[in-house]
């Protein structure tokens, strides 16, 4: 019978040492920097003949309004502790490129229908459960804030609800259910979150439905890079901007 050479368990050691070093020193680098926050994108839209005008931006600066959670993404039902939390998930292949999903809750919610009040019908959201409701994990992901306020024109005040806010980003429920607008002024609903890995779009369209006195209207908002250079909105110029809850 033929002996093994004595310098194989050696040579075995060794290669698994250097794998092993290589392993650890590719990891190093990614997990020491961070990743590169997105360049804010913004739009707004004129709803009911210009008496609201409707602003949206995404963006990593955030300040929570006074007395306003966090609206939840679409899946979650009202009364059964998941309302509020949520985010959606995505991954953007650099720029404008193809869009994959990230998994876990508050993405994109299943079929329409049948969900009851604050949800859309869809799949149970999946993902890991913390005390204000289904929250997705990140997986190195960056978590944007998705902020849509509403400036009111007219001369009287407005009480307004956004049944329906579906974007690239996510599907969510808006709250709270019903805004005030006090006339010549602005108020935001609760903001949303959705982790986001990799660049936005140059154009990222939200679908948004606002409902007055018992009229809707639904548009295609469409978002884009904001500079750093640009003057704020119309629907961002009143200061005191703030949620206000019925």
């Amino acid at each position: 019978m033929r002996s093994r050479p004595r310098f194989w368990p050696s040579l075995m050691a060794a290669l698994l040492a250097s794998l092993l070093a290589s392993c650890a020193s590719d990891d190093r680098p990614h997990r020491g920097t961070p990743p590169k926050p997105p360049t804010p994108v913004a739009g707004e839209g004129t709803f009911f003949g210009g008496q609201l005008v409707a602003s949206i931006r995404v963006g990593m600066e955030f300040q929570r309004p006074e007395g306003g959670g966090e609206s939840g993404a679409r899946g979650g039902r009202e009364g059964g502790g998941r309302r509020g939390g949520g985010g959606g998930g995505m991954n953007f292949g650099g720029g404008a490129g193809p869009m994959q999903f990230g998994g876990g809750g508050g993405g994109r919610g299943g079929p329409r229908g049948g969900g009851g009040p604050g949800g859309s019908g869809g799949d149970e959201p999946r993902g890991d459960f913390s005390a204000g409701g289904p929250r997705i994990a990140p997986a190195g992901g960056l978590p944007l804030m998705i902020h849509l306020r509403l400036h009111n024109t007219g001369s009287t005040p407005l009480e307004v609800a956004a049944p329906d806010f579906d974007s690239p980003l996510g599907n969510f429920v808006v709250l709270p259910a019903t805004l005030t607008v006090p006339p010549g002024e602005t108020a935001e609903f609760a903001p949303m979150t959705s982790f986001v890995r990799g660049d936005l779009p140059d154009e990222l369209p939200v679908t948004l439905a606002l409902k007055v006195a018992g009229k809707s209207e639904k548009q295609i908002v469409t978002l884009r890079p904001v500079p750093k250079s640009t003057a704020p909105s119309s629907a961002d110029r009143d200061p005191e901007s703030r949620p206000i809850q019925k």
